[in-house]
């Protein structure tokens, strides 16, 4: 409680111009930031390599190259 109070009390000594004028450069930093990736690096290289196959999200079935959906009834899935 004494942590909102204090945020409140420096909020009514500024300007809306600066407490937005910040707000949108926290947003920028926040928006800009790039995450990080969680995959490890071989795994990354494997599904760009030309020869991977493509398989179901939820069933693991492999693909053809022209398929949309899953074939498989438990699939059903998009591609």
């Amino acid at each position: 409680m004494n942590k909102l109070y204090q945020l409140i009390q420096e909020w009514g000594r500024r300007s809306l111009g600066d407490i937005l004028a910040e707000q949108f450069r926290r947003f920028k930093v926040w928006w800009l930031k790039t995450p990080p990736n969680p995959w490890p690096e071989e795994l990354d290289e494997a599904v760009a390599r030309n020869d991977s196959k493509m398989i179901c999200p939820r069933c693991s079935t492999l693909q053809s190259d022209r398929a949309w959906f899953c074939p498989m009834r438990r699939g059903g899935r998009a591609i």
